[in-house]
């Protein structure tokens, strides 16, 4: 070959070199399970991040992930994790940047804001051991619902007060107090006969107190006013 013939030859294979290296581009071609496609690190254009240690992903930020899947924002903007469909409604499952969890809204205000529909708490026949102060679960045994709190658990009704006094003849020898726990207090009516005062549905009235007293407009005549109360069957 000429010398000058061999000079253009290298001077080519140099400048074909030059417009692959500046083109920037690799295809990288890998056939799975061979290890030919496993990395030890690989990333892609944008901030997107997927990093393997010891059995754990994380995406984002997080180069070592400490769970089995670690998601990490760079900032505080946006949603941490979103469950939705195509339509992007209002139905997604979200985890918001400050840890509050939304079901059914994409901005939960509290840290559990379920939308749209009701929350099921668990159903057991009796008291769990271990209760700390705010769990709640339903009692199939005595269909009510349980909360602990101050150290124990107990039913989740208001604090029962007796709804006032209404009053009853004792002369007929029937004013005696019944003995159980007051569960809830009886409605009185207007009249002040004790026949007026109604207890709920699965309730017994009766009395559970005295006090004397006169009838008004008539001081001679002496009345025991009883505080009827509900006992539950």
């Amino acid at each position: 070959m000429r010398p000058h013939a061999a000079h253009w030859l290298i001077l080519g294979l140099f400048l074909a070199a030059a417009a692959y290296a500046v083109a920037e581009e690799m295809t990288l071609t890998t056939y799975y399970p061979s290890p030919r496609g496993v990395y030890d690190q690989l990333r892609t254009m944008g901030e997107t991040l997927l990093a393997q240690t010891s059995g754990n992903v994380g995406i984002g930020s997080a180069a070592a992930p400490g769970a089995r899947l670690h998601v990490t924002r760079p900032d505080d903007a946006g949603p941490v994790l979103r469950l939705d469909d195509q339509a992007d409604d209002l139905t997604p499952l979200v985890v918001d940047q400050t840890g509050n969890v939304g079901i059914g809204t994409a901005n939960p205000t509290a840290k559990l804001d379920v939308n749209g529909g009701s929350v099921r708490v668990g159903q057991l026949n009796a008291d769990p051991s271990g209760g700390q102060n705010g769990m709640i679960y339903y009692n199939t045994a005595s269909n009510a619902f349980r909360g602990f709190r101050n150290g124990a658990w107990q039913d989740l009704i208001a604090p029962q007060t007796l709804m006032g006094f209404c009053s009853k003849r004792c002369d007929d020898g029937g004013c005696t107090c019944q003995p159980g726990v007051l569960k809830a207090p009886a409605f009185c009516g207007p009249g002040l006969d004790g026949e007026d005062c109604f207890c709920p549905e699965g309730y017994t009235r009766v009395y559970t107190g005295s006090e004397r007293g006169q009838y008004p407009g008539m001081p001679v005549e002496v009345w025991n006013l009883y505080m009827h109360a509900c006992y539950k069957n």
